[in-house]
């Protein structure tokens, strides 16, 4: 994984996760950070911060091993959709990395082919732009749970 900072990224940049969301982060290193906590923060952070505040914390950390599942990049749940996250200095190329991680974990999670994943994005998915003010840009795709209860789940 090319960027250090996803942990960072994932838990304070992006204005969709909150409080009892599931964060999927792959780790390359041995060092926890959880950042700053943010109050407000508006889609993209455009200003490079937003309303920044002191947090109490309260998680647990459950290790994923390799090759358990797909996970390049950060990914996250929470009650209504399932988002992945897309980091590049580009917002395009954060946009097709984003796309790319919600299709591989469609096709994990689901026991989907490419093309079935590929159809039910192109009907199902919407996109946040979460991060523009800094060098590294971020996008998070995202799926409405409710849009996937039909399709089977793998065991």
């Amino acid at each position: 994984m090319k960027y250090i900072f996803s942990l960072i990224l994932l838990l304070v940049g992006t204005p969709v996760l909150y409080a009892q969301s599931i964060h999927f982060t792959p780790v390359t290193f041995s060092n926890l950070y959880i950042g700053d906590g943010h109050a407000a923060q508006g889609d993209g952070e455009i200003a490079g911060n937003a309303l920044e505040t002191s947090m109490d914390v309260i998680f647990s950390v459950r290790l994923i091993r390799k090759g358990t599942m797909p996970l390049n990049y950060p990914r996250a749940e929470d009650d209504k959709y399932i988002m992945a996250m897309g980091v590049h200095k580009e917002l395009k190329n954060a946009l097709k990395i984003a796309s790319a991680n919600l299709l591989d974990w469609l096709q994990y999670q689901h026991d989907l082919t490419l093309q079935e994943a590929t159809q039910v994005m192109s009907t199902t998915i919407e996109y946040t732009i979460a991060e523009i003010a800094d060098p590294e840009q971020m996008v998070v795709a995202k799926i409405e749970k409710k849009k996937l209860k039909d399709l089977p789940l793998r065991r």
